[in-house]
């Protein structure tokens, strides 16, 4: 499954941080260091292992400890539902 912004969010960058406004219950979030990265990949469509692989071409990083961690944002960003599971 691919992951894309959800419809209807407000995202920028400022200052080396991704803004978000989720209009549907009025809450900003941000993101930070590779937050930040992971949301500037996500605006095309692209899977949790698309996602590893980018990042672990950009970055020292072990492939697991990346993925767990891109999967742990993933899910809070699913929570606030300010990104959205497509085909």
């Amino acid at each position: 499954m691919k992951i894309v912004p959800a419809s209807g969010q407000v995202a920028c960058e400022v200052g080396g941080e991704t803004l978000m406004l989720n209009p549907s219950n009025n809450s900003y979030y941000s993101l930070g260091g590779v937050g930040v990265r992971i949301w500037q990949l996500i605006s095309t469509p692209r899977t949790i292992v698309e996602i590893r692989e980018a990042l672990v071409a950009e970055c020292d990083v072990d492939p697991a400890e990346c993925e767990a961690q891109i999967r742990e944002l993933i899910g809070r960003l699913a929570a606030e539902q300010l990104i959205l599971y497509c085909e």
